[in-house]
């Protein structure tokens, strides 16, 4: 069966490869027909990615200073509220509170977000100073 247009295509050489180790690393020799050969040096694939991500930060240092600036806030935030003993109310929890036990919920939004909508009968609107 020919290809429209033209001839076949011609098959590919026959290549011969072999392995071998050479100082701990995996050597791939590939020989060609005509004699010669190409060697490649494989790595171990976890140290190639170490290395790409070295590279990366190198290129990146803003990038990576970001990063580490706001896993250092959130690490500070979390032992903040731990250390000050705030509790985290579930929606569960805030239902109860408003149910059981009457409790009274401040909205300090915006003027304009509270006129759009707002709890009925519980939500109180602050006024800034």
């Amino acid at each position: 069966m020919s290809r429209r247009g033209g001839a076949r295509p011609a098959p590919a050489p026959a290549v011969r490869q072999r392995q071998a180790e050479h100082g701990g690393r995996t050597v791939l020799m590939v020989y060609w027909p005509n004699g010669n050969a190409i060697i490649r040096a494989r790595t171990n694939p976890q140290a190639h990615s170490m290395d790409q991500l070295f590279e990366f930060l190198g290129h990146h240092p803003v990038l990576f200073s970001a990063l580490g600036a706001v896993l250092v806030l959130l690490i500070v935030n979390e032992l903040t509220a731990a250390m000050l003993g705030d509790r985290r109310l579930s929606p569960l929890e805030a239902v109860r509170l408003i149910n059981d036990q009457n409790a009274l919920i401040l909205d300090v939004r915006p003027h304009g977000d509270y006129k759009r909508g707002h709890i009925l009968n519980g939500a109180q609107r602050a006024e800034p100073n």
